[in-house]
């Protein structure tokens, strides 16, 4: 993956002199900006010139079901529980959960792809009934070595959950 200049500038001009582009994003073998993408497929890329970041990440597919997971029955096992899909938000009416959720994509047993309150090894999110949470699309292909995945947290209650798609809450 090349990263070049937003204003149409070529490699060569990206340079410490150009304060738009820090000169830290290059590597020691030629003078290019180069980053490693860690597999073939579809990826979102985020890059903050003010704070000298570049986030890559797998897109999210498109979510024809999806399924919250957690204690729903007291017993410290986690269920799983279909949301009803109405145009691009999920709906889960009635859910009791205690403790940790995350949120499973297309399958109903498949942790390989999953919202979650934020990245690996982020902080758990505890959500308060009527405040939006925006959730964070992950893949284990994007695991870590010993990640964990942040869950949202909710007392033990029994609670209408929706999760939004097009705002990613």
């Amino acid at each position: 993956c090349f990263l070049c200049g937003g204003n149409g500038a070529s490699a060569s001009e990206l340079t410490a002199d150009n304060p738009q582009v820090p000169c830290n994003w290059y590597d020691n073998t030629d003078g290019k900006p180069n980053y490693d993408i860690p597999a073939s497929g579809t990826y979102d890329i985020t890059v903050d010139l003010n704070n000298h970041t570049l986030r890559v990440a797998p897109s999210m597919p498109e979510v024809n079901a999806l399924y919250v997971v957690g204690d729903q029955d007291g017993n410290d096992g986690w269920e799983s529980t279909p949301g009803r899909k109405v145009g691009n938000r999920f709906i889960f009416e009635g859910v009791r959960i205690n403790g940790g959720c995350q949120f499973l994509i297309n399958d109903w047993w498949n942790w390989s792809q999953r919202l979650v309150a934020n990245p690996y090894n982020g902080a758990e999110v505890t959500l308060s009934p009527g405040v939006a949470s925006a959730f964070t699309y992950i893949t284990e292909s994007f695991k870590p070595e010993g990640g964990s995945e942040p869950n949202f947290v909710l007392a033990d209650g029994t609670y209408t959950i929706y999760v939004d798609m097009d705002a990613r809450t």
